[in-house]
């Protein structure tokens, strides 16, 4: 039996956001039959997963549905924010303050990372506080419960592979089974991995011969580049993910208004973008020497009345950590500040975008 609920959510912490009131209708299958016979399921298929009998059973003994899983997919701030709203709660002064603070205290440490993977430090510093504001929002949601809930309510294979995973992370004792927590959708430590993630790309980072994505800070950055670098989309070692530009008046006509615009048809290098007048909000050249020949496209979130952006294929390396182009943003503009010392964006969001 499928049980219709309605609930109202005064206020939610979720990592340094605070929602508003919202109500919202959802399916949430909370009876107990459809819990044991989702977990037969996934039983069946536990030995193909690695996973004897015996393993799955002890570890799964006490699994539960999640109401929060359920409910907070469908209020996330990538989803229910503004750009301008979700942008500013999270690159504030305070953020960009820890962030600095973490690449003093980490500066050996960091430069060692960035010489081994070829990638920015100041990017791993910048996922870190967009994660989760510099380890200070880990989340307190089980894990193995998560990945159940979404296993059995949702319909991507990945989310059975990472309820696997999670049960291989307990059985192999890489996790303390009380410790096991994390965000609603069952990503987990300093920066925020998820459990299949873990085996293909997790680091020991700081050669204590442990992966410890919770208490390390090394392990967790190292496993972020280590991610970055393997995934679909390379980062490009000392190139901007995002760069804030004007545009002449012929190609702005061609970004619609009110509307996201990404002109993934239209790239080109940065050489060629400056020839035809387009210029940094920061007075700055975008084609220097050593970056003239990047490629990137135009990228306007709220059309041609807000921000406008030049993007390059960091961007798509951002947005293969989490898909959401907010996110990405996100970290692209916390990056520039710790690499530049920029500030934040010289053009303002619109209003209508703002207040939304």
């Amino acid at each position: 039996m499928i049980i219709r609920c309605l609930f109202h959510l005064f206020v939610l912490v979720l990592s340094s956001f605070s929602f508003s009131s919202y109500s919202i209708e959802c399916p949430i299958p909370f009876n107990l039959d459809y819990r044991d016979n989702c977990l037969d399921k996934l039983r069946k298929n536990a030995p193909d997963n690695n996973i004897s009998y015996v393993d799955f059973d002890f570890f799964t003994k006490d699994v539960k549905l999640l109401y929060q899983t359920i409910k907070l997919k469908k209020i996330q701030p990538e989803i229910t924010y503004s750009w301008g709203t979700y942008i500013s709660n999270l690159i504030t002064v305070k953020r960009k303050e820890d962030g600095l603070l973490v690449i003093k205290k980490f500066k050996n440490q960091l430069e060692k990372l960035c010489n081994i993977y070829n990638i920015d430090y100041e990017l791993l510093v910048a996922v870190f506080g967009i994660e989760t504001n510099y380890g200070k929002n880990l989340g307190n949601i089980n894990v193995l419960d998560a990945w159940f809930t979404r296993a059995c309510t949702e319909s991507n294979p990945l989310w059975k592979k990472n309820f696997y995973a999670a049960i291989m992370m307990l059985r192999d004792g890489l996790v303390d089974k009380e410790k096991f927590t994390g965000s609603w959708s069952g990503a987990f430590g300093m920066t925020q991995f998820i459990p299949t993630s873990f085996y293909e790309l997790a680091v020991d980072g700081d050669g204590d011969g442990i992966i410890d994505l919770y208490g390390s800070i090394v392990d967790s950055l190292a496993s972020t580049a280590n991610h970055l670098k393997k995934r679909n989309f390379h980062w490009m070692y000392n190139i901007p993910a995002a760069i804030e530009v004007y545009l002449p008046k012929d190609l702005l006509v061609d970004i619609p208004v009110g509307l996201e615009f990404l002109g993934e048809n239209d790239k080109r290098s940065l050489y060629e973008w400056s020839k035809s007048g387009v210029v940094s909000t920061y007075n700055k050249d975008i084609c220097n020497k050593d970056i003239g020949n990047i490629e990137a496209v135009l990228f306007a979130p709220t059309g041609s009345t807000g921000p406008i952006f030049l993007v390059s294929d960091n961007f798509k390396s951002i947005l293969s950590y989490n898909k959401s182009r907010k996110y990405a943003l996100a970290v692209s503009l916390l990056f520039n500040f710790f690499k530049n010392h920029d500030d934040y964006l010289r053009v303002s969001w619109p209003l209508d975008d703002i207040n939304k």
